[in-house]
């Protein structure tokens, strides 16, 4: 026999309550990028700027353009090449990073090097190759900045999650 006097949740009540409270968490989890510093996040997007500003200057200037990294001073320029030699080159900007956010490795050459990289792109804007740059937040998290090879897109990843900016 069955007692309807009894109280209690039904199945359905019960799939209802959780499902909102999934909805509610999802919203309130934040994204990789807001769980950043203002000035770390200033910083990484910098960095993105500067390398589509020098891809994007390779092509309308018909000129080579270069981001040279250095991970252990945590710095970068971006160079221009005067001569098609390669042999002579202008310094049009450089960039120490002024949040705590750390260059660890880059890989432009098919091995991380922790102690210079370069991304070079041709007169096109297309990249001589391929790469990463990766860097460690406060946090400890670790981002990476991918470049395409034959477009020069860049993209952000946080702890392998591809990041929508």
């Amino acid at each position: 026999m069955v007692d309807m006097g009894k109280k209690g949740f039904t199945l359905i009540e019960l799939i209802v309550v959780i499902a909102i409270i999934s909805i509610i968490v999802a919203i309130a989890v934040p994204k990789g990028t807001v769980s950043l510093s203002f000035k770390e996040r200033r910083d990484l997007m910098e960095l993105k700027r500067d390398i589509l500003y020098a891809r994007n200057m390779s092509i309308t200037e018909v000129k080579r353009y270069s981001l040279d990294i250095h991970p252990k001073k945590n710095y970068y320029y971006i160079n221009k090449y005067v001569k098609d030699d390669g042999n002579d080159r202008e310094i049009v900007k450089k960039k120490t990073f002024e949040s705590d956010l750390k260059i660890i490795t880059v890989n432009f050459n098919g091995c991380n090097n922790s102690e210079f990289g370069q991304l070079l792109f041709n007169t096109s804007g297309a990249p001589s190759k391929a790469g990463n740059i990766q860097l460690r937040n406060t946090k400890g998290q670790k981002i990476s900045l991918t470049v395409e090879v034959a477009t020069g897109k860049v993209n952000i990843y946080f702890d392998g999650v591809k990041q929508n900016e």
